[in-house]
């Protein structure tokens, strides 16, 4: 828990990067996502525990790629499922020792707290029956588990205690030999001569393996060692180092970052070739316009990904022949799809059918005026006429629902019938057939929207002649939509 508070501190001022997401979402999840957890944790970052909790959602959504509802559904399972790991509203045990908290959640040293505390209470009560049923109901838990805890320490830990004193020992060994380094390190900088380029001085403090902040926290226990001016000279050599590094900063960032910072680049780039890796079904193109993005905008997330995160890159590069494959084979499939409708039809309930805009949507998401330039360009060498011909015919349909009467309000309100008659002159007959319920008109609009179609009246049509011929079924009172809803 230590070590995600010391992550946090360090990068508070960064707080949409994944270096204080992460740490953050792991503090939450060791203390079993209890909200409380984050009221004291908001105290010693000085942070509103409300805004703590928008910035676990954000990590959710970023890297868990689940939106606020899912993530609770998520939080309230994992509740569950590790309720087992629940010791009572207040762990007495543990508090004894100084720790408040009432979990023990992937935490082995509070766990190992707990362990010892129980056994050496029992221990000191001679094991009696009277002292495990106290102890157990102050912990709320069952007599039987509050054996099972003293057997755990009887059989994991008490024998190790041997080989925990080598441990310890080593360790005394190891700060022995980082104090040696570290004083070796302070002579260097504090002898190294500034006459020298900054530059070099730079490259002393990146060769130490320590960054500038880590050793001037580590220099007040050595500060006795060295004289006044000495001290002073590591300080400022310091600071020197840091404006340095700064400036150089400055001077190597070429790129133009349009109004957004190089972390939420890097986080769209990741999340962008992430989702390219992992999607299997779709062209290039259809990819590309579900991420609302162009080819240009595509390769400018492969270089920030080159420069910033080599990991998801080597994935990439290794993956890419297959994926290029895959993503040309599905336009291909879809190009036949389409043009397989437009000259032969769809068989339904034993009657072919024209192929209209909602079979082309329902192969493929990409617009149609994409369609026709990339297709015809690739793979349409015979029917470039018929494809030309559909796609111009309802390229207008992919315009946004800007008109009054491509709304769905309109659709409501415009008259639909079933079954009516027409005179010679091919006009309907006043007052004949059924019309068709808002119940009805719902389901077609929802019918539309399941396949991602943008619903006006021209695709509302083509529905309603599927419903009318027995191509469209669906179950009544499917959705309910607010009357002025616009799609």
């Amino acid at each position: 828990m230590n070590d995600y508070i010391t992550l946090l501190i360090e990068y508070k001022n960064i707080p949409y990067s994944k270096s204080f997401l992460e740490p953050l979402y792991n503090y939450f999840k060791s203390e079993n996502f209890d909200p409380e957890s984050l009221i004291e944790l908001g105290e010693f970052l000085n942070i509103k525990p409300n805004v703590l909790k928008t910035y676990i959602y954000n990590y959710a959504k970023e890297f868990l790629k689940m939106n606020k509802d899912e993530f609770k559904m998520f939080r309230n399972e994992q509740i569950e499922k590790n309720k087992e790991n629940f010791i009572g509203q207040k762990n007495v045990i543990l508090e004894s020792y100084g720790i408040n908290t009432k979990f023990l959640f992937n935490n082995d040293q509070e766990r190992l707290l707990l362990l010892e505390g129980i056994y050496n209470y029992a221990k000191n009560n001679n094991f009696s029956t009277k002292s495990t049923s106290i102890m157990s109901k102050k912990l709320n838990i069952t007599e039987e588990k509050y054996l099972g805890f003293i057997k755990e320490y009887v059989e994991n830990y008490l024998e190790k205690e041997e080989k925990n004193k080598q441990i310890n020992n080593e360790q005394k060994k190891e700060q022995v030999r980082l104090n040696k380094k570290l004083i070796s390190i302070y002579d260097s900088i504090i002898n190294f001569d500034t006459s020298n380029s900054v530059m070099k001085l730079y490259f002393m403090f990146n060769c130490t393996d320590y960054s500038p902040s880590y050793l001037e926290k580590q220099f007040v226990k050595y500060e006795k060692n060295y004289t006044t001016e000495e001290v002073k000279s590591f300080y400022d050599k310091c600071k020197i180092c840091k404006e340095y590094k700064k400036d150089l900063k400055k001077k190597t960032t070429k790129e133009k970052r349009n109004n957004s910072s190089l972390e939420s680049d890097l986080l769209k780039a990741t999340s962008v070739i992430n989702d390219y890796m992992n999607t299997y079904n779709l062209s290039f193109e259809e990819f590309l316009n579900i991420h609302n993005i162009n080819k240009n905008d595509f390769t400018e997330y492969i270089r920030i990904i080159k420069l910033y995160d080599m990991f998801t890159y080597n994935n990439y590069l290794s993956k890419k022949e297959e994926l290029e494959s895959i993503y040309e084979d599905n336009l291909r499939d879809k190009t036949k799809l389409v043009i397989d409708g437009l000259l032969n039809g769809y068989e339904e309930n034993g009657v072919i059918r024209k192929f209209d805009i909602i079979d082309y949507f329902s192969i493929t998401s990409l617009p149609l005026s994409k369609f026709s330039s990339v297709s015809i360009n690739k793979y349409i060498r015979d029917n470039q006429y018929i494809v030309r011909k559909f796609c111009n015919r309802n390229r207008y349909i992919e315009k946004s629902n800007t008109y009054e009467e491509h709304t769905i309000n309109q659709i409501m309100e415009n008259e639909k019938r079933i079954g009516a008659e027409v005179d010679k002159f091919g006009r309907v007959i006043e007052n004949s057939g059924r019309i068709i319920t808002d119940e009805e008109k719902r389901n077609i609009i929802n019918y539309l929207k399941k396949k991602n179609i943008v619903v006006n009246m021209v695709t509302f049509n083509a529905a309603f002649k599927r419903y009318i011929k027995g191509f469209l079924n669906f179950e009544l009172k499917e959705l309910k939509l607010e009357k002025k809803e616009n799609s």
